[in-house]
C-alpha cells in the first residue's frame, strides 16, 4: 500500500489509493436502511486449513462479522455482492450464502456487532468534529480529511444500528457534520 520513493520519502501505491477510496466510498454510497442481512456459512476441513484462513481473512477485510464458528453476517448488499463475485475459487465448494429476513435482523445485529462501541465512535467523532469546527480559525484540509476518513471507517463497520437504537442512533448527526466538513474543504 505504501512504497519507498527515496532515502526518506514514501508514497501511496495505486493499490493503497484504491484501498483508501474503497473506505471513502462507504460515505458516498451509503445504502438505505437494510431489511435483509446476508449470512455466509463455511465448513472447510482441517486438511484444507490454508483455504479456511484465506477465506476468513478475505471476508473480514470486506467487513463481514463473525456470528459463530464458520458463520458470518453482513448488512450491506454491496459487500454481499462483492463477496459473491470475488470469492476465491478454491473455497467456493465450501461456502453457502443465505438471506436473513426482518424478523431476526435486530437480534442478529445486536449479537454480531458491538453497537455500543460503534455508537461511542460516532459520538467521539461528533465531539471532535464540533471542537474542530468551533475554533476561531477554520480547520486545515488535513484535519478535515482525517475526520472524514475516520467517519468512513465507522460507517463501514455500522451494520445499521438505527434498526436497533431507532432515534438515538447518532449516524444522522455525524452525517450533518460530514456535510459541513465537505463544504469547508470545497471553500479551501
Amino acid at each position: 500500500l505504501i512504497k519507498k520513493v527515496g532515502s526518506d520519502a514514501y508514497a501511496i501505491t495505486d493499490r493503497g489509493i484504491q484501498s483508501i477510496n474503497a473506505v471513502l466510498d462507504t460515505l458516498r454510497k451509503r445504502e438505505e436502511k437494510q431489511d435483509t442481512l446476508w449470512l455466509l456459512l463455511f465448513n472447510i476441513p482441517e486438511r484444507e486449513r490454508k483455504f479456511r484462513d484465506t477465506l476468513r481473512r478475505f471476508i473480514m477485510g470486506l467487513g463481514w462479522q463473525n456470528l459463530h464458528s464458520g458463520v458470518w453476517v453482513v448488512a450491506s448488499e454491496r459487500i454481499y455482492d462483492m463477496t459473491r463475485s470475488t470469492l476465491p475459487t478454491a473455497v467456493e465448494p465450501f461456502v453457502l450464502f443465505f438471506e436473513l429476513k426482518p424478523a431476526d435482523i435486530a437480534k442478529t445485529i445486536t449479537y454480531a456487532w458491538n453497537l455500543d462501541t460503534i455508537m461511542r465512535q460516532y459520538r467521539d467523532f461528533i465531539r471532535d468534529s464540533k471542537q474542530l469546527l468551533s475554533r476561531s480559525h477554520p480547520p486545515t484540509s488535513y484535519e478535515s480529511k482525517k475526520l472524514i476518513f475516520r467517519l468512513a471507517l465507522i460507517v463501514q463497520n455500522d451494520p445499521g444500528g438505527q434498526l436497533v437504537y431507532k432515534k438515538n442512533w447518532p449516524q444522522y448527526e455525524a452525517f450533518q457534520i460530514y456535510s459541513k466538513l465537505k463544504k469547508q474543504l470545497r471553500s479551501d
